[in-house]
């Protein structure tokens, strides 16, 4: 423990000997003289001599001490060596939260990082601690999905201090609000007199920004805390302020590959968009991997406080999952320097088209104009494009196996039994995809009853009833009111007229409820009533869109126009493509993985990017078929999917299913700190106390000193209040003593 004082204000305490001088220089002085009146008074004088001594000594140490600690309290002495001495006091329960965010590794040549600083504070803290004085200890590892490792009040001391020493920095990001909550927690049922929340983090402005809808749920939170009888609250601050960082903010496919089909004609585009949270421009390298494989390296400029986006185009030769890497080189944080992207490529869209009015008339069949919109071409052994395209009659559709197919196209089908339906929707949950075209041959109640269940099942909106031009003659309606913004027509954004100069003449109006999220009305006609066109429904993991038109010239004259082809053709993309969530997710996410009935087996193997396998079994998820998940993505990188089985020739020993792409969160690459004063005036009910640790300090030229000294405990309130105690106890004696005499 060292002391810190202001060299400029030493010399007050010299004033302490004063008191000595003048009571020196004042001493009574008496001649001996022989009078007999005088036995008396010298008797007196014998019996108070003790006294009035003792009281005169008392005086001059009252004295002497005011003047003394006067001096220091002007001082204001600083005790550093425990960064919080007021924890030596006994029955002391200390929540420890420490901050191990990746954005703690920010790395400085020669010097340690701040979750190395914090760390070493965080073990001071709990080397402190005693448990046969009643301390008790909590540990909290502070992040966006916070850990508490010891989550009430413990004496298991020892415990949290290895802990501490073998912590590791993880891939998370930060959230005080996820944290402090898990702090009230454990103090709110402490029974210990003093409660200590000490927070060691390196006071990123991400981490105290909260969601619009949480902002008065976390000022609770904070007012409760400050609410506990016997707590206080510590910012033990180890950030380092005027560092830049760049890294990748997100990667992903280019716009046109929804989905990817192998072969050297069919190039994929990926996308990995470079951010810069610096001052200044950033020159970068960034190196491609596809499948671990090194390839291509690309120069980049990201200018200061902006993005830059980074292409590559690539050829897959063979089907299945692959998975995509893009890496910078280093700079100050390590973690956001590098993402991946999981995928499946698929060697053709397999397609079942249902029809529901089949023609011996070729341009007569319901679904003809469907066929030649995806796959221009009238052999049925002839593909071009990338959807492989399957056409069954009503009646073979109730035999069908709906989850060979990557999408199912059921138009002007009358009826859907309630097997097919029951079929369907395990289909769609498992992450299908259903794309409804209407018609005259519709039975509006047997699909109301059969697929829109009160809102419950696959149908987007209620069916009303045929609207429109029923004699082709008087008018026609046009698609307006288009979510240009929306995956599945984001094409047409630069092509408008391409898809509100679509024809239609008849069409069945639905009521859509306007309440449900998971219900969004994609394009309206142009009708008084602005009555819904297209609808899509998320359905568990998948996705409906019902065209409230046929998909034939019966009640339209879409099919003339090119922009019916690439309506369809955009339609089924996005319906095919599965959402990248279901791949590719943020540290802390749960991977999951439904298996087709070809592909179950009663245990698989999860590889982690650290090599570590953990083995994996499926269990039941209602009708939807069986699931495998996995929740310890601790660690962002590439996961593996395999499903061991016996070697045998030609077949590799644990075939890959799938890739698992697990990424940090990017935000956390953002240094921008908040500062102590900002914090307060933020939250006004945050009550705490600050301290900047020495350490993290930059050093700068010419600084000066006194201005960067360490913070350690501040004395100087309380010597305040002993001087003020001490001349009132002066006071008091001085009359009482006096009235004696």
């Amino acid at each position: 423990m060292s002391w810190f004082l202001s060299p400029g204000m030493l010399f007050f305490a010299a004033f302490g000997s004063i008191p000595v001088i003048i009571h020196l220089l004042n001493r009574q002085k008496y001649k001996r003289v022989a009078w007999a009146a005088m036995a008396f008074l010298l008797a007196a004088i014998k019996r108070t001599h003790h006294r009035l001594r003792l009281e005169n000594l008392l005086l001059l140490l009252a004295r002497v001490l005011v003047m003394i600690l006067l001096a220091f309290a002007l001082a204001q002495p600083l005790l550093e060596g425990n960064p919080l001495d007021a924890l030596t006091a006994s029955d002391t329960h200390l929540v420890l939260a420490l901050d191990n965010s990746y954005s703690m590794g920010l790395t400085r040549a020669g010097k340690p990082t701040p979750f190395e600083t914090a760390r070493n504070l965080s073990g001071q803290l709990l080397a402190s601690l005693d448990a046969s004085r009643g301390d008790k200890v909590s540990l909290i590892l502070m992040s966006d999905s916070p850990e508490a490792v010891i989550a009430e009040a413990s004496m298991q001391i020892d415990f949290a201090r290895k802990k501490v020493v073998d912590l590791e920095l993880s891939d998370n990001g930060t959230s005080a609000f996820k944290t402090l909550e898990l702090a009230f927690a454990s103090v709110k049922g402490s029974q210990n007199a003093r409660k200590e929340v000490v927070i060691v983090t390196d006071l990123q402005r991400i981490a105290w920004t909260v969601e619009e809808g949480e902002k008065e749920k976390f000022k609770t939170l904070l007012g409760d805390l400050g609410r506990v009888p016997g707590v206080t609250v510590r910012l033990v601050d180890v950030g380092v302020d005027g560092v830049g960082n760049a890294g990748i903010e997100r990667l992903y496919p280019g716009e046109s590959d929804k989905v990817i089909v192998v072969g050297e004609d069919k190039q994929a585009k990926f996308v990995a968009e470079l951010h810069n949270w610096g001052r200044d421009d950033a020159h970068r390298t960034l190196t491609w991997y596809v499948d671990g494989a090194r390839g291509e390296s690309v120069p980049a400029v990201v200018p200061a406080g902006g993005a830059c986006p980074v292409e590559l185009r690539h050829s897959f030769a063979e089907p299945g999952p692959h998975y995509v890497t893009a890496e910078l080189d280093a700079d100050a944080v390590l973690a956001d320097n590098r993402a991946s992207l999981a995928l499946d490529a698929k060697q053709a869209v397999q397609v079942l088209l249902v029809n529901g009015e089949p023609s011996l008339e070729t341009f007569e069949d319901e679904v003809i104009f469907l066929k030649l919109a995806l796959n221009p071409s009238l052999v049925p052994e002839e593909r071009f494009g990338i959807y492989d395209v399957e056409t069954v009659r009503d009646i073979v559709f109730t035999e069908t196996e709906v989850r060979r197919y990557d999408l199912v196209i059921i138009a002007n089908l009358e009826m859907i039994y309630e097997e097919n339906v029951a079929n369907l929707e395990a289909y769609v949950k498992a992450g299908g995809g259903l794309l409804l075209f209407l018609g005259d041959r519709v039975n509006r109640k047997g699909y109301n009853e059969g697929m829109y269940k009160d809102g419950k099942g696959l149908l987007p909106s209620e069916l009303v009833g045929v609207a429109g031009d029923a004699g082709h003659q008087n008018q026609v309606f046009h698609l307006e009111q288009v979510r240009f913004d929306h995956p599945a027509l984001q094409f047409f954004h630069l092509h408008q007229s391409k898809i509100t100069d679509l024809g239609v003449y008849e069409y069945y109006a639905t009521r859509v409820d306007k309440d449900r999220p998971d219900i969004r009305v994609l394009a309206r006609y142009s009708d008084p009533d602005a009555s819904p066109a297209i609808v899509e429904k998320i359905f568990g993991r998948g996705k409906i869109i019902m065209v409230t038109t046929s998909a034939d010239l019966d009640w339209n004259d879409m099919i003339k126009d090119q922009g019916y082809l690439i309506l369809v053709d955009q339609l089924a993309k996005h319906l095919v493509a599965q959402p990248q969530g279901l791949k590719n997710v943020q540290v802390g996410a749960t991977l999951e993985y439904f298996l087709r009935a070809d592909q179950f087996a009663r245990q698989f193997n999860l590889v982690t990017p650290l090599q570590e396998t953990s083995s994996l079994s499926p269990s039941q998820q209602g009708e939807s078929g069986f699931i495998l998940s996995y929740n310890q993505t601790s660690r962002a990188g590439v996961y593996t999917l395999e499903k061991p089985v016996e070697p045998t020739v030609g077949q590799p020993e644990n075939p890959v299913l799938g890739y698992f792409a697990v990424n940090v969160d990017p935000r956390e690459g953002d240094l921008d700190r908040i500062g102590e004063e900002e914090l307060r005036q933020r939250f006004p009910e945050f009550k705490f106390l600050y301290q900047r640790e020495a350490s993290a300090e930059e050093e700068e030229p010419g600084a000066d000193k006194e201005k960067k000294r360490p913070h350690g405990s501040r004395m100087w309130r309380w010597l305040a209040y002993t001087v003020l105690a001490l001349l009132l106890v002066e006071m008091l004696m001085a009359q009482r003593f006096g009235a004696r005499r």
